[in-house]
Order: structure tokens, then sequence, then C-alpha cells
């Protein structure tokens, strides 16, 4: 599958996706547009650790005047009911944020390991995302690691 690496390691499991940035670019542009919220999902999940598979997600979503953008790692599929203890990490560029506990005790049920400042002017500003440690053009490359699982 283009893009997307998957790598069992000794101490959990790793997914990589190369994102284009002109992907993630429309998809800020068509959140603002519509005044909704854009999801792109990535095109793999992770092999199973603890019996689940996991996968990451990009949100476009519009929040204090401007497009949002949240990094939200999670189960691919989950039953209903079902309870889980995870610690991973999440990456994105410079950015690299690791969390314990339960991730689906959030609202939306993933957690969101990237929160940038709003972009206003239609939904994307090169300024304000490079500002962020993040490229203009070209891929962006996300990695989650899912140390264990509980």
């Amino acid at each position: 599958m283009a893009g997307v690496q998957i790598r069992p390691l000794a101490d959990g499991v790793r997914l990589e996706w190369r994102l284009p940035v002109e992907q993630l670019r429309q998809a800020c542009k068509d959140s603002f547009a519509q005044q909704t919220t854009v999801d792109i999902w990535s095109p793999a999940c992770s092999p199973p650790l603890a019996g689940l598979t996991w996968q990451l997600q990009v949100q476009c979503a519009q929040q204090d005047g401007g497009t949002v953008v949240g990094l939200y790692v999670g189960p691919c599929q989950l039953a209903a009911g079902v309870w889980y203890k995870c610690r991973c990490t999440a990456a994105w560029g410079g950015v690299k944020r690791s969390s314990r506990g339960t991730p689906a005790a959030s609202l939306r049920g993933w957690d969101n390991f990237l929160a940038l400042a709003p972009m206003a002017e239609g939904g994307w500003v090169d300024a304000v995302w490079a500002a962020e440690g993040q490229p203009t053009s070209g891929e962006m490359l996300l990695r989650l690691h899912v140390h264990s699982v509980g």
C-alpha cells in the first residue's frame, strides 16, 4: 500500500504513514468552505497487539474562526463496550507526544495527539503551518508506536 509502512517491533507495533501535504491542504480548504469536519484515515492498520489493530486519523475541523488540524490514534475495529488502556507515542514531523491511559475514555473515542492553532483565510495558511514546523509541500511522515495494550 503506497505511503504506509507497518512494522512489528519487540516492544509493540509501529505504523508509518506518508500523507501528501496537498491532500491535507485540500481537506482543510473543504472543511472551511463547507463548515464541516473532514477526516483523512491512514490507508492501513497496524499489526495486532493484544488483539487490537491501530490506525491514525487526521481531522480538519472548524473551531475559533478557522480550521484546526488534529491527529487521532485509535483501534481500527473495537466492539461496543470494550475498554482498553494503551501506552503509545504519535509523531508528526517534529511534534511528538506520548499517551498513557484510555484513549477510548474521551468523548469522540480517540485521543488527539496534535492540536494546532486555527487557520483562517480559506482554511489553510502556509505560514501558520510552517511555523508549526510542518512542511508546506511534498509529504509528511506520521508515525504511531503502540508500546503496550492492557
